[in-house]
């Protein structure tokens, strides 16, 4: 009983010290991919040049996919060729493990759908409709339709391109709260729920004052002034006080 009780002990030391390693090396890859989200956020010269970079130096399909989403970005917002880098993008191994959704990388990575929604509204800002349509079908084919984040992904394409009203229903429904039955980061709804605000707005739906107020506060972050200066609504939401700040 005791050599079983030891043998039991060990296995979850290793396991633990293997997971901790993991975790240590995402963290660390990861340090040199938010360097470039932010370059990108501020429109820095070079900032193709410091992805492609980055994705030269990594071996983890995870981390090169992350960095694709950016480099995609990247190509839209300086009218470069971008259909290899959208043809190549794949979101599973940023969100799978095994053959399955992870819960842990769908946690970690869930700045991905930052970047999804800003390329959505850049793609519509320059009119390349083939960009919307094939991310959500590359969304679609992960089938996490139990996630907030990627059904929120659907509204706003729906929304964009004008297809029919279910992307401005469900994305009212966010604002409301109704989105009970769906799985997501708790920290990150207030960010969904300015997400949402701003696709309504540019929709022409009518918000209530405290999302125009909210919509101003999105506007002095990064992440903020770059959705909606891509919807070409920020001079109808300035920032407050004038300020902008590189971080949502």
């Amino acid at each position: 009983m005791g050599y079983l009780f030891y043998v039991l002990i060990l296995a979850i030391l290793v396991y633990v010290i293997y997971r901790n390693i993991n975790l240590y090396l995402s963290y660390r890859n990861n340090k040199g991919y938010i360097s470039c989200y932010q370059d990108l956020l501020l429109n820095e010269d070079n900032t193709l040049q410091k992805i492609d970079d980055y994705i030269a130096s990594q071996k983890s399909e995870e981390s090169i996919n992350k960095a694709k989403l950016l480099r995609l970005y990247a190509l839209i917002d300086n009218d470069l060729d971008y259909r290899d880098t959208i043809d190549e993008l794949d979101f599973k191994p940023i969100f799978f493990e095994n053959g399955k959704a992870s819960k842990s990388k769908l946690s970690f990575n869930n700045d991905i759908f930052v970047w999804l929604y800003l390329c959505l509204a850049k793609a519509r800002n320059t009119s390349k409709f083939d960009v919307l349509e094939t991310l959500n079908e590359k969304i679609n084919d992960l089938h996490l339709d139990n996630r907030l984040e990627v059904k929120q992904a659907g509204a706003i394409y729906n929304a964009l391109s004008e297809n029919d009203t279910s992307g401005v229903d469900f994305l009212n429904d966010v604002l409301q709260g109704n989105y009970i039955d769906y799985d997501y980061d708790k920290q990150l709804i207030g960010l969904y729920k300015r997400f949402a605000a701003a696709t309504l707005a540019y929709c022409a739906e009518p918000l209530d004052d405290y999302y125009k107020e909210d919509l101003r506060k999105f506007a002095s972050t990064m992440i903020g002034q770059n959705y909606l200066k891509n919807l070409e609504i920020y001079d109808k939401y300035p920032p407050l006080n004038n300020e902008t700040t590189s971080e949502e």
